[in-house]
């Protein structure tokens, strides 16, 4: 017997500071195809607020929050996940904790379809 093979996209981008007003962390999560979706949020330095928001549309004029602000500290990770997305997009926004106290952090997410 073989497994079934999923079609999959990993993304995985460079480290990103954050800022003192909401920022995209990495990509949009195009899961319009997708059958899953598993994120992680992972945090180099300085405690930093992040959330995920979830659309229909790509430019996210109408966005949702998907999951609620919570804090990361230093070297730390988040993670957000969803079985059967209901939204065609998914995004990850990030914020200083403290004004002017920037964070590092890296998204890594895998969408499988």
């Amino acid at each position: 017997m073989t497994g079934i093979k999923r079609v999959f996209t990993e993304i995985t981008p460079n480290a990103q500071a954050s800022t003192n007003a909401y920022t995209l962390l990495g990509d949009v999560l195009d899961c319009r195809a997708a059958n899953s979706v598993a994120l992680t949020v992972i945090n180099a330095t300085q405690t930093i607020t992040y959330k995920v928001e979830g659309a229909n549309r790509s430019n996210f004029t109408d966005a949702v929050q998907v999951q609620a602000p919570a804090d990361l500290a230093a070297g730390a990770i988040g993670n957000y996940a969803s079985a059967s997305p209901v939204w065609a997009y998914y995004r990850v926004m990030i914020v200083d904790k403290v004004a002017g106290t920037h964070g590092s952090s890296v998204l890594t997410a895998i969408v499988k379809g």
